[in-house]
């Protein structure tokens, strides 16, 4: 329900981006200059002159263009609060290749949900949170990607592909046969136990978003795309989901067992450096 609540969001931040076409066109629509000056030019029709003005930040650059020299190498550091609908907080660190507007990107991701008490539950098996549809009690998780980013427009316009791995330990608490020795011999009784287990994610993914600057370093950037999961997990002869389908438990969409195609979507709030250790101006 957090994730249709959180798209629902994401979706309106969408909206709001075409309502604030009135800053972004203003910002976007000053033909480009490497300068970072502004200059006048004179238009066709003698003595009527108009200003050109430089975008706030020059996502594609153009080597040499005034000064002969090559540019500083450029980074990124970003922070993707929508992470925080699966219990986790993501950094992310670019640097740009030698090629203007060509990235390279890897993150490090961190996954908490610590166990917590509330009368509400869904089955009264202290299963308080969830992932692909099911509940689980607790987790923790460290993640890690390796990415390519081409910006194609000077505008921020990109599309980036890469891999991206989580790593998660999962402990859930259900009903069912459980073992139990006595006198040297194992039985089983029906009763409720916890079980813990972990799921390593591989994710390939393609996304296409925007920068939209909001100063001279800082940024917004929305993006949107298709991914396709492969959890990697020991499966065992009784594992079954909410509704009691086998090998079933968090493999909806998004969950730690998740294997196809999947949509993702995000944010990031970052600031853009130069090679020298400050923000463009």
């Amino acid at each position: 329900m957090r994730k249709i609540i959180f798209s629902a969001l994401l979706l309106t931040a969408l909206s709001s981006m075409t309502f604030w076409a009135g800053d972004a066109h203003c910002q976007e629509r000053y033909s480009y200059s490497v300068g970072r000056r502004a200059i006048r030019t004179q238009a066709a029709t003698v003595g009527t002159y108009r200003m050109v003005r430089p975008l706030r930040i020059y996502w594609l650059p153009e080597t040499g263009a005034v000064s002969g020299e090559a540019p500083a190498r450029r980074y990124i550091v970003a922070v993707s609060p929508f992470k925080l609908v699966d219990n986790g907080l993501k950094f992310d660190f670019e640097v740009e290749l030698p090629r203007p507007g060509h990235w390279f990107g890897t993150s490090i991701t961190g996954y908490i949900a610590s166990p917590r008490d509330s009368d509400w539950v869904w089955n009264d098996d202290y299963n308080n949170h969830s992932s692909g549809w099911d509940d689980y009690h607790s987790m923790w998780g460290v993640g890690t990607s390796a990415v390519f980013k081409n910006t194609f427009h000077r505008r921020g316009w990109y599309y980036s592909t890469g891999l991206l791995v989580d790593f998660f330990r999962v402990k859930w608490f259900e009903s069912g046969y459980f073992p139990f020795e006595e006198d040297g011999l194992t039985f089983y009784e029906w009763g409720s136990g916890s079980k813990t287990r972990s799921y390593l994610k591989p994710s390939v993914q393609l996304r296409f978003g925007k920068h939209f600057a909001l100063g001279h370093s800082a940024f917004f950037d929305l993006n949107a795309g298709l991914a396709f999961d492969y959890s990697i997990y020991r499966r065992e002869a009784g594992d079954t989901d909410r509704w009691g389908n086998h090998d079933g438990r968090f493999g909806g969409f998004g969950g730690f067992a998740h294997r196809g195609f999947t949509f993702v979507a995000g944010f990031r709030l970052g600031f853009l450096i130069d090679g020298r250790g400050r923000s463009e101006r």
